[in-house]
């Protein structure tokens, strides 16, 4: 679960930000909440929305989310560019040549850990990894400047000689989390010895999820594989009046062909077998999953397969974005979607967001939105509401929780039209066109 998010010098984000998941002390909604039985202090919200005006930020800070955990995977391989997307504040020209930071606070398995790190473009310049055990920071691992070796590991922590040779090996553009974790090092024992360290990477790996709108393949590999997957999604479908009575899957056979063709066209390019093999090795062809949704006749119990181009945007939206929220709260993961509303009707929308509020999963849903009637929807909490205004160009992260004066349960419905008005900011200041 993420606790909170801080970002500087990444984008928009000139100044430090941070993002908390953090409840407050409101007692109303408390199906909105995560409870943690190793910290009775402290709740986490169980989703997070984000508003602003365009050009504000807020797709910056699901950009910087996604940095981080794009930068800790392709550091597994070693990869000395894994920074090149690495990207400063631009707009001032000290900024512009220095480095961006990032830090992440997460619970897993009943522990707090602190990961962040130091980069530019070039390399990485600091890294840290820290666990909280009684509140107090514990070092597993502390790295900056050139001091690549041994001692940046706690003393306390027993460390196979294959990882003390292995630190001095990371790239500069690469992490130390990612790089400790490729398959290969399982035999030299760290799996065992540093758990911590494959607990916060796997976290990154599977927990940290981003909805890909360009790749929504998976909804219909889930309903192609998992009968109970489906049975579910259909129940969800069912209720949103879309008149679909089933979505029928079926694998296309056409891979093997594309492989065999693809495997010429490399032969003759390269003009040998075992280059071919080697640049295949990571590319398995799967064979492609295609989908109908089906309707029934007005006028008879016959069905009708329709085309995904036939259905609408919304429809097919929907559907592509079911899949991966739902699994997300299958696997207590945290589940990032950019600008949530586009193309789903707004009782769709609330349905969506209670349904994320029902589970007893510690799943967490963030989201970006420039929908205001969820805010006296009375689905949302103080805390779970968020926004991005520009201060000179420099994008400014707040909560509704930092305003003191709207604490009352019966000001929830006033929150709509006090945003609109400008009571808390964050909306764009138009001319007037002529």
């Amino acid at each position: 679960m993420l606790r909170s998010f801080a970002v500087e010098n990444f984008l928009s984000f000139k100044s430090k930000q941070i993002f908390e998941m953090i409840a407050n002390k409101d007692k109303f909604f408390p199906d909105n909440l995560i409870a943690l039985d190793f910290n009775s202090n402290e709740k986490l919200v169980k989703s997070a929305v984000i508003y602003g005006a365009n050009a504000s930020g807020k797709s910056n800070l699901v950009k910087a989310l996604g940095y981080g955990k794009s930068l800790v995977l392709n550091s597994v391989s070693g990869d000395k560019d894994a920074v090149a997307g690495a990207s400063p504040y631009k707009l001032d020209s000290e900024k512009a040549i220095q480095a961006s930071e990032l830090e992440y606070e997460i619970f897993i398995d009943q522990k707090l850990y602190k990961y962040g790190f130091v980069a530019d473009k070039k390399a990485v310049h600091e890294e840290w990894l820290y666990e909280f055990p009684k509140n107090r920071p514990k070092k597993i691992f502390h790295r900056s400047g050139k001091a690549w070796n041994a001692n940046v590991f706690n003393h306390e922590i027993k460390i196979p000689q294959g990882y003390k040779e292995l630190v001095k090996l990371v790239p500069d553009g690469s992490l130390l989390l990612g790089y400790m974790n490729r398959d290969k090092l399982e035999s030299m024992g760290a799996q065992s010895a540093l758990t911590d360290i494959s607990k916060v990477y796997d976290w990154f790996k599977h927990d940290l999820v981003f909805w890909n709108e360009r790749n929504p393949s998976s909804t219909v590999e889930l309903c192609h594989r998992d009968s109970s997957f489906k049975e579910m999604l259909m129940k969800i479908l069912g209720s949103f009046d879309l008149n679909i009575v089933d979505v029928i899957t079926e694998e296309s056979e056409d891979s093997p062909k594309i492989q065999s063709a693809v495997k010429t066209f490399l032969t003759d390019m390269f003009e040998g077998e075992k280059k071919v093999q080697y640049l295949l090795r990571d590319q398995p062809f799967k064979n492609t999953i295609r989908h109908f949704f089906v309707h029934q006749m007005e006028n008879s119990s016959d069905l009708v397969h329709f085309h995904p181009l036939e259905e609408s945007r919304g429809t097919n939206r929907l559907f592509d974005l079911l899949g991966p929220l739902l699994l997300a709260i299958s696997n207590n993961a945290t589940f990032v979607v950019d600008e949530l509303e586009t193309s789903i009707h707004p009782q769709i929308l609330h349905e969506l967001i209670k349904f994320v509020h029902k589970q007893k999963s510690s799943a967490q849903l963030i989201f970006t939105t420039h929908y205001p009637g969820l805010l006296s929807s009375e689905l949302m909490r103080r805390d779970q509401v968020w926004f991005t205004e520009k201060k000179e160009n420099d994008t400014q992260l707040f909560s509704l929780k930092h305003f003191s004066d709207i604490s009352r349960k019966d000001d929830i419905k006033k929150y709509e039209r006090w945003y609109l008005n400008g009571r808390f900011g964050a909306i764009p200041f138009i001319d007037e066109l002529t």
